[in-house]
């Protein structure tokens, strides 16, 4: 019988570590296309510094398995502007949008 993941949020060094290990493991260069088509794929790669940033921002959710992480989702707010062009593209187009 195998465990749930436990679904949290980043709290230590280590777990960034592995939301980058994961982050390598799982870009789209790195996998097959069988693969990419049927789990997914990474094409952002966020260095250390900058995902440690982000963290420190607004914490990611992660998913741990004996406490490696297996799964993520990267949460950040309007304090990371400025410092990674692919994220200031998408909040200036967030911006755009219109709401009902």
């Amino acid at each position: 019988m195998t465990s749930q993941p436990i679904i949290t949020l980043q709290s230590k060094p280590s777990e960034i570590q592995g939301i980058k290990n994961l982050q390598n493991a799982c870009q789209i260069n790195n996998i097959s296309k069988e693969e990419a088509q049927s789990e997914g794929f990474v094409t952002a790669m966020y260095s250390i510094d900058f995902l440690t940033y982000m963290n420190q921002c607004t914490p990611s959710i992660i998913a741990l398995e004996n406490e490696e992480v297996v799964g993520y989702a990267l949460v950040c707010d309007k304090q990371t502007i400025g410092h990674h062009p692919l994220l200031d593209d998408l909040f200036h187009h967030v911006d755009q949008l219109n709401y009902n």
